[in-house]
């Protein structure tokens, strides 16, 4: 038997591929409008490119886009629905998906599916299905009994890796290799134990005038601080750290993976980011390279320890670290932390500090470009190593969904207890 799905595209993609997934048709029907087409088209890309991964072996038929009105999608739905009947084999089963598109849609091709059932053509009854987001179920609301003919595999068993979910929604594509935070947790782990204990480094911003100078000499002479009581205590921790690190082989690999090498009783960028800052002309690229890596012990050591924190609450998750997705041409932008935990994703933002003047902007923004990536179905998290007077602000985490994770949450995911609940 073969099974053909006739679907109505919508603006989210993900209630169209989950079906797909768990039915594994032989041939699929999109019926979409002129506003729908490119959803209609990403769902096709996705296919060519995941599909097989992912055990499907489709074919799209070649439908043209319907018109708005009522009448018009009425002629449009009946007719797609009778040539495809028409023209397919005896042995078909047909099942129409009515998870998306308009009312219209909605109304037509289910009119159509209860007159053809009615009259008992084709060969097998046509069941009408929809996803229900709520239980992850792909949910019959007609001809139950098939089930068993119908679904392959069940959507629980179901799980979506970061690239095809973000390509699934999305024109977006992963434009680089996200690092691996897993090879420099150990450095993370000690950077963080060292905040927790009020040890905090800042860094002199690398310009033209003075990126040659900084990688020739050790971080220690870089690090800034108003109060100079403070920057000694922060220069001598940085320098015992750097002790540690030259006789602990775990922790200097883990600097070494971050651009930053222990010797002499301190840090200094890797010999290869030296050779490059003396002798290349292209210093914007250079000074790029060093932000970069200096910026590990101001505050990403705090994104590593995030990951790892959400990759224990969530063991079977795909957790990625400094995701960087563009679409083609475009310049693209960057999430800190991307996890996908079966059909959903989860987007964190990390903040090392909470800085009133911009929060507002930082929390909208994380919204907007979660919602970019995953649509509608996804867990958006904004943790802030210190989250002080963040309850401030508990109106728009509400409106926007958005999680607080702080050091409180960290430390009761590291020690197995629950996790702080998300503000009402």
């Amino acid at each position: 038997m073969k099974k053909t799905i006739i679907q109505l595209i919508g603006f989210q993609t993900i209630p169209n591929i989950l079906p797909l997934l768990a039915i594994a048709p032989d041939r699929v029907v999109n019926i979409y409008t002129n506003d729908t087409v490119t959803q209609h088209e990403r769902i096709k890309k996705w296919n060519d490119k995941f599909g097989e991964q992912y055990g499907l072996s489709i074919t799209f038929a070649d439908t043209p886009p319907i018109g708005d009105s009522l009448a018009e999608t009425q002629r449009a739905v009946t007719t797609i629905i009778k040539e495809e009947i028409e023209n397919a084999d005896a042995d078909t089963m047909f099942i129409l998906n009515m998870t998306g598109g308009t009312k219209a849609m909605s109304v037509s091709a289910i009119l159509n599916i209860l007159q053809l059932n009615h009259q008992k053509t084709p060969k097998y009854p046509i069941p009408i299905v929809y996803l229900n987001a709520k239980n992850n179920k792909i949910e019959f609301a007609t001809h139950s009994e098939l089930q068993d003919s119908v679904i392959k595999c069940a959507l629980n068993n179901i799980k979506l890796s970061i690239e095809s979910h973000i390509e699934a929604c999305s024109a977006m594509e992963i434009e680089k290799q996200p690092d691996d935070w897993k090879s420099v947790y150990p450095a993370a782990k000690k950077l963080h134990q060292l905040a927790t204990n009020g040890i905090l480094f800042d860094v002199t911003e690398i310009n033209e005038s003075n990126y040659r100078k900084f990688s020739e000499r050790p971080f220690s002479k870089f690090l800034t601080n108003n109060n100079q009581e403070e920057l000694k205590k922060t220069q001598t921790a940085l320098k015992e750290l750097a002790t540690e690190a030259e006789t602990n082989n775990e922790l200097k690999e883990a600097f070494r993976m971050r651009g930053m090498v222990a010797e002499n009783g301190d840090f200094y960028f890797s010999k290869k980011l030296r050779k490059e800052a003396t002798g290349s002309s292209k210093s914007n690229a250079i000074i790029y390279k060093m932000r970069e890596r200096a910026s590990f012990i101001v505050g990403g050591w705090w994104e590593v320890i995030v990951a790892h924190a959400y990759k224990k609450q969530h063991p079977d998750a795909e957790v990625l670290w400094s995701v960087r997705t563009a679409v083609q041409g475009d310049k693209g932008m960057e999430t800190d932390i991307i996890a996908s935990n079966g059909q959903a994703l989860c987007c964190i933002s990390c903040k090392r500090n909470v800085r009133q003047k911009g929060i507002l902007q930082t929390l909208e923004q994380h919204h907007a470009r979660a919602n970019t990536l995953s649509g509608t179905k996804n867990e958006l998290i904004v943790a802030f190593f210190n989250s002080k007077s963040i309850d401030n602000y508990s109106g728009l985490l509400k409106a926007l969904k958005l999680q607080v994770w702080d050091g409180s949450t960290i430390k009761a995911i590291e020690d197995a207890r629950a996790p702080r609940p998300e503000p009402e």
